[in-house]
């Protein structure tokens, strides 16, 4: 299981303030994350330790809660939620949750949709989950646009063009009726310092990049209009020092972003071999060390890289997580 997921800086001006992660009007009911491969496997990760502030999540190849040490899932998030290192599981029973499994994938199994669908069908009804696992797409995200043909593994950026937007798929389930937005080849990314948010202010120490990126909606600047909060984890060695924004780009959601008033936050790890992370995946099994037989610190709250992006959300969306 470990493997499935792997696949899954800029000498940029850094700001320590952070000036451009504020003033947004943010409807915080709405705050919602999604990823890719070791994204989409965080994504879950972290949609479950913060059920009280995220209203959904969508995974593309990625895997359940806790499920690269734990065999007895459920029974092991409840202990977890008992002690109050995650937030209440009753927190997801309204939640959307959308899942994207290729039938052709070579390095996530197909069975991990199932079992990502089974694990929230623990604590959800099944009208909030949608399970795509019929498409012969290789390891990717979904495009009825961008990427490689569909049953091929098409890296760097992982877009596979099979008639089926991925992005507006989940985002018309997270948020209902949406508009399909206009196609342009570009789209204006803002950088943002991510080593605020860690301590020691060094995001390194926690695997991630000095910088991350925020895609703002034109009706969303200077919190006239409010707006949606969507938070993106890429996978494996797919990180801004290695491919830019490439992924980004073609993922076909900064448009949808443009089109429905969805403030994108795009947080970036850096591979560091170290760390015992040399490819650069979110960590979801506990490669800094925060993983003690069934206390699973990294997959909680007070894991360095989960904390580290609540306190992101928490000053675009100008709310607590505690």
């Amino acid at each position: 299981m470990f493997i499935f997921c792997l696949f899954i800086s800029f000498g940029l001006p850094i700001f320590s303030q952070n000036i451009i992660l504020e003033d947004f009007l943010i409807n915080s009911s709405t705050i919602s994350v999604s990823g890719f491969s070791s994204g989409a496997c965080f994504a879950t990760q972290f949609h479950t330790a913060f059920s009280k502030s995220i209203s959904g999540v969508g995974s593309f190849a990625g895997a359940p809660y806790l499920s690269f040490w734990s065999s007895t899932l459920q029974e092991d998030t409840l202990l977890l939620a008992d002690s109050g290192l995650i937030d209440p599981v009753e927190n997801i029973k309204d939640d959307k949750i959308f899942i994207f499994q290729g039938i052709n994938d070579t390095i996530t199994p197909w069975g991990q949709g199932k079992r990502i669908k089974e694990f929230y069908q623990n604590f959800t009804s099944d009208e909030n989950i949608i399970l795509k696992d019929d498409i012969n797409s290789e390891h990717g995200v979904p495009s009825d646009k961008e990427g490689g043909p569909c049953p091929s593994l098409n890296s760097p950026f992982f877009i596979n063009n099979c008639n089926y937007s991925g992005g507006e798929q989940l985002f018309k389930h997270l948020f209902g009726e949406i508009s399909e937005g206009s196609y342009q080849d570009q789209f204006t990314l803002n950088d943002f310092n991510q080593n605020e948010f860690f301590e020691d202010n060094d995001a390194n120490k926690h695997g991630l990049d000095d910088i991350g990126y925020i895609f703002i909606p034109s009706q969303c600047e200077n919190g006239i209009t409010e707006c949606h909060l969507h938070v993106h984890f890429h996978g494996c060695n797919m990180e801004s020092g290695l491919i830019g924004d490439g992924y980004i780009q073609r993922s076909g959601i900064l448009s949808l972003g443009e089109a429905n008033n969805i403030v994108l936050l795009f947080p970036q790890i850096k591979h560091n071999i170290l760390q015992g992370n040399p490819f650069g995946c979110w960590d979801w099994w506990g490669y800094l060390g925060l993983v003690d037989y069934f206390s699973y610190t990294y997959a909680t709250k007070n894991g360095t890289q989960m904390a580290g992006v609540a306190k992101m959300i928490e000053k675009v969306a100008n709310i607590s997580m505690v």
